[in-house]
C-alpha cells in the first residue's frame, strides 16, 4: 500500500482503475509497465517518451514502471487455453543469459495453469528483473522479481509459478480487504504445488504440503489466536505470514479433497468469472464452490478460517493379540477431521486405517501387528500430528 507516495489514489486493493504510464527518460533506458506499448517516440536532447495502457482496471498495489538498461528477449507466444500469449523477458545485460533462462519456466506454468483456471487476463506476461524489496511482487503482466534471484539455475522456478499465479488470484480478482489476503497469497501458494502435481507427480504436491504444514505449526504454536481471515493487524504487512500463504494454501487442499477435482475447480473458475475486474471476499469463495459442488461449506469455513488455533493430535500405540492398537487424543475442543492411520509389521505389509477424528479421544484397531506407525501417509491433513512410541 505504498503507491500513495507516488500517485493521488486511494491506496486499497478495493479501488480499481485503469492505468497509463506516459514515461520520459534518457533514451539509453528502457521503459516496462503494465498492458500494452502504445508509443515509443525520441524527443530532444537524447530523451525517449515511452507510453503504456491498460486494457483492464487493476489495483494500485500491481501497478509499476521500471526504467534501467534492460535486455528484452520477445519470446514466442505462448498459446495457454486457447489463447496466444505475448511473453517477454527484462533482464539487466549483465544477466541476460540467467534471465533468459530462469524466466523460462513461465510458459510451462501459462499453460497448466490456464488449462485449470480459464484464459490469462492481461495484454502480455513481462518477467522484469529489479529491485523488489520480495522475491517476487505480482504487478499485473509485468512480474517483478528480486535481482539476486536470477542466478541461470532455475532456482526461482517456484517464485516464478507462484507470482505467475497471481495473475488469476490477487490480480484478476483481488480481496476485498486485507483480511482476506489469503485469497491471493493462499491461492498463489497453492497453485504452485498443483503445477508441481501436474508437472512432476504427486509426490511433489506432497512435499510441498509437508513444506507449509511445518511452517503452519510452528506458527500456530507462537500466534495461538490467529486466524486465517485475520482483522488483528496493525500493518497489513504483518499478514504476509505462515497462515496466508501457507495455511491459506492448506486451506485449499482441504477443500479441493472434499469436493474432488471437478467439483473444486469449477468452482475457481466460477469465483474468477464472477468476479473478473473486481474484488472478492472469503463469502464470495464459499459461494462459488457451493454452487459448483452442491455442498453446504459453512461448517467447513467457519472452522478453518474464523477459528483460532490448529488442531493437535498425538497418537499412542500398542500390539495387543496381534492387533495394533492406536489411540487418538486431540486437546481442547476438538475439530472433526479425516486421519489415515498407517501400521508397517515386521514383513514390511502395511495396512492403513482412515479414521474420522472428532472427539478428545479416538481408538483405532488395525488387523496387523506392527513395528511401526505413521500418521497421514499421503498428507492430506492439516494437523500439529505427533507419535508417541509403543
Amino acid at each position: 500500500n505504498r503507491a500513495r507516495n507516488w500517485l493521488p489514489v486511494v491506496d486499497h486493493p478495493s479501488d480499481k482503475a485503469l492505468f497509463e504510464w506516459t514515461v520520459s527518460a534518457p533514451a539509453h533506458y528502457q521503459v516496462v509497465a503494465n498492458g500494452r506499448l502504445v508509443e515509443e517516440t525520441d524527443l530532444a536532447e537524447n530523451l525517449r517518451v515511452t507510453r503504456w495502457a491498460t486494457e483492464r482496471p487493476i489495483a494500485t498495489k500491481i501497478a509499476v514502471i521500471g526504467v534501467a538498461r534492460f535486455a528484452v528477449e520477445h519470446r514466442r507466444a505462448v498459446v495457454a487455453a486457447g489463447v496466444p500469449v505475448r511473453v517477454e523477458t527484462w533482464a539487466y545485460p549483465e544477466d541476460r543469459a540467467a534471465g533468459f533462462a530462469d524466466f523460462a519456466v513461465a510458459d510451462s506454468a501459462l499453460v497448466v495453469l490456464a488449462d485449470l483456471l480459464g484464459p490469462f487476463p492481461y495484454e502480455k506476461l513481462a518477467n522484469v528483473e529489479s529491485t523488489t524489496r520480495f522475491g517476487g511482487m505480482e504487478n499485473a503482466g509485468a512480474i517483478f522479481y528480486d535481482e539476486n534471484g536470477v542466478t541461470g539455475t532455475g532456482a526461482n522456478a517456484r517464485t516464478v509459478v507462484h507470482e505467475v499465479a497471481h495473475q488469476w488470484f490477487g490480480d484478476l480478482v483481488s480481496e476485498t480487504d486485507w483480511p482476506h489476503l489469503w485469497l491471493s497469497e493462499g491461492f498463489a501458494t497453492y497453485l504452485t504445488h498443483v503445477y508441481a502435481e501436474r508437472t512432476r507427480g504427486v509426490e511433489a504436491l506432497r512435499r510441498g504440503l509437508a513444506r507449509d504444514r511445518t511452517a503452519i505449526v510452528a506458527f500456530a504454536a507462537e500466534n495461538p489466536q490467529r486466524m486465517l481471515v485475520d482483522t488483528t493487524f496493525a500493518d497489513p504487512m504483518e499478514l504476509l505470514n505462515a497462515y496466508s500463504y501457507q495455511r491459506g494454501s492448506w486451506t485449499l487442499h482441504l477443500l479441493r479433497r472434499r469436493l474432488g477435482d471437478r467439483a473444486f475447480f469449477d468452482g475457481l473458475r466460477l469465483y474468477l468469472a464472477r468476479h473478473a475486474d473486481a474484488n472478492a471476499d472469503t463469502g464470495d469463495l464459499q459461494a462459488a464452490l457451493e454452487e459448483a459442488s452442491g455442498q453446504s461449506l459453512g461448517a467447513f469455513f467457519q472452522t478453518w478460517t474464523r477459528r483460532p488455533g490448529l488442531p493437535r493430535v498425538t497418537a499412542t500405540w500398542r500390539v495387543a493379540r496381534g492387533e495394533t492398537v492406536v489411540t487418538l487424543r486431540q486437546a481442547g475442543v476438538p475439530y472433526v477431521l479425516p486421519l489415515t492411520v498407517e501400521a508397517t509389521d515386521a514383513s514390511g505389509q502395511t495396512v492403513r486405517v482412515v479414521a474420522d477424528v472428532a472427539g478428545n479421544e479416538t481408538v483405532v484397531r488395525i488387523p496387523l501387528a506392527a513395528v511401526a506407525v505413521a500418521l497421514d501417509p499421503d498428507v492430506d491433513a492439516l494437523a500439529d500430528l505427533r507419535i508417541v512410541g509403543p
